[in-house]
């Protein structure tokens, strides 16, 4: 993992020497095009008798209007994949909201204060440091537990022999394949920058690396097959076809008739479920 790490730091490195060399500032150069497609258009309309289509400055602004119309599209990739932005259909394009949108995520990205259990407020990177550690050390520390053996010699199994092994076999090239395939092709598999269309356009020469790097998504495509055996029909969250907003709508009904007059009263009870899923134990 750490080696395909390196190899793909060493990718990036590269990249952005290319992209310096072939395209130079994208920004620039877009604003070169622009006042060159100007100045071609106003030369044409200083000419006193109309031009033929065949005239090379026809030709030349042709010319212009298609490399902007290029360098545009690749301006509007670049704030597009600065933002992460997978929801924006093709023909809602705006190169000035990508760009707020990239400012704004790495404004939110940024931690200027932490509240503490007791209530106070820790303003200090450092500290923030040592509080954020302290938080998740304490969070994936397993205790004593009590195993429970009777409650769960009641609970029946749903995960058969031959699906705990093929949980457990090793994962295979094509499986792996097909979890990359399975990524949204602008969206990031990992905090490298490298976008899923990359790894998909660059099969051949990184599937290999890949094998070991991404078993998480193997498994997340092993599990998506077990999936509907094992989670109650009840269940209305993280579950591909069903949505948390279903289960808000639908406790809101019942809260809007809680004042309902019924023979021995309504009452509601909140649970709260952070020991359930929130800790390693």
């Amino acid at each position: 993992m750490i080696n395909f790490l390196s190899k793909l730091k060493a990718v990036k490195t590269q990249l952005k020497c290319w992209n310096r060399e072939e395209f130079g500032n994208i920004f620039t150069v877009v604003k070169e095009a622009d006042q060159r497609l100007s100045f071609l258009e106003e030369k044409l309309q200083q000419y006193e008798e109309p031009v033929l289509e065949s005239d090379p400055l026809h030709c030349q602004i042709h010319d212009a209007r298609t490399s902007l119309s290029r360098l545009e599209r690749m301006e509007e990739t670049f704030w597009k994949q600065k933002a992460w932005n997978n929801w924006l259909e093709e023909g809602n394009r705006n190169t000035g909201f990508f760009h707020v949108l990239a400012i704004e995520r790495v404004r939110r990205a940024v931690i200027t204060a932490i509240q503490l259990h007791s209530g106070r407020i820790v303003e200090s990177q450092e500290d923030i440091k040592i509080e954020v550690a302290r938080y998740f050390h304490r969070l994936f520390s397993a205790g004593e537990v009590d195993q429970g053996e009777d409650l769960l010699s009641s609970i029946p199994s749903l995960v058969s022999a031959e699906d705990n092994t093929n949980l457990l076999a090793k994962p295979t090239i094509q499986e792996v394949h097909h979890a990359v395939l399975s990524i949204p092709r602008d969206g990031a598999a990992g905090p490298d920058g490298f976008f899923a269309a990359f790894f998909v356009g660059c099969w051949d020469i990184v599937g290999q690396d890949l094998l070991n790097a991404t078993i998480f998504l193997v498994i997340a495509c092993r599990l998506r097959k077990l999936l509907p055996s094992l989670i109650s029909q009840e269940q209305g969250a993280f579950v591909q076809g069903r949505a948390i907003s279903e289960s808000i709508a639908l406790s809101q009904e019942l809260l809007r008739e809680l004042n309902r007059k019924v023979k021995g009263g309504n009452i509601a009870i909140k649970l709260d479920m952070e020991k359930a899923y929130d800790r390693v134990d």
